[in-house]
C-alpha cells in the first residue's frame, strides 16, 4: 500500500471528505484530487507536513512507511523513560 493509499484509508476510515481533508489540511483541493486519482504520483514534504498538523493522531510512521511502533515497544520505550525519570528523582535526594 502507498502512501495515497494510507491517506485514502485514513479518510474513509474517519469518514472524512475530499473537501474537509483538504480545507483541515490548507491543501488546495485540485492537489488532493490529483493526488487521490493519481495524476500526481509524488506526495511532497509539505503536503505531508500539513497533513500531521491537521490530523496529529495520524501516525506518520504509517502514512509515510506503513509501519505502526509495536505495544511491546511503545511500552519498553515508557519502561525507559520512567526509569530514568526515577534514577534522577533518586539521585537528587
Amino acid at each position: 500500500m502507498d502512501i495515497v493509499s494510507r491517506i485514502k484509508t485514513f479518510m474513509s476510515q474517519n469518514s472524512i471528505g475530499s473537501s474537509i481533508f483538504a480545507d483541515k489540511c490548507d491543501i488546495p483541493r485540485p492537489t488532493l484530487s490529483q493526488l487521490l486519482n493519481g495524476r500526481n504520483k509524488k506526495v511532497s514534504n509539505e503536503v505531508l507536513d500539513k497533513i500531521h498538523l491537521a490530523y496529529p493522531e495520524l501516525s506518520m510512521m504509517w502514512l509515510i512507511f506503513d509501519e505502526v511502533l509495536p505495544i511491546w515497544k511503545l511500552i519498553g520505550i515508557i519502561i525507559i523513560i520512567v526509569g530514568l525519570f526515577i534514577s534522577q528523582k533518586v539521585g537528587k535526594r
